[in-house]
């Protein structure tokens, strides 16, 4: 969330009390939110692998596999 990377990146000047108050946001939010990021991370390159595998498959059939073929493919 944005708020939460305002915080992240402006809590040196001002303390991430102080910025967590005046945004109205809990600090318990906000240090889920930084624990959480990891995780998201590599959810992301989970996805994109998984994009990068079907463009593969897609590809070597020549367009003709839709949506059926390709997850057939996958669950190889």
């Amino acid at each position: 969330m944005i708020r939460f990377r305002f915080v992240d990146d402006h809590q040196g000047a001002w303390g991430v009390k102080r910025i967590c108050a005046v945004l109205g946001i809990s600090r318990s939010s906000f240090y889920a939110w930084r624990a959480g990021e990891a995780a998201r991370r590599a959810r992301l390159r989970e996805e994109e692998l998984l994009a990068a595998e079907i463009t593969v498959i897609h590809l070597a059939s020549r367009g003709a596999y839709g949506v059926p073929r390709v997850h057939a493919e996958l669950r190889r």
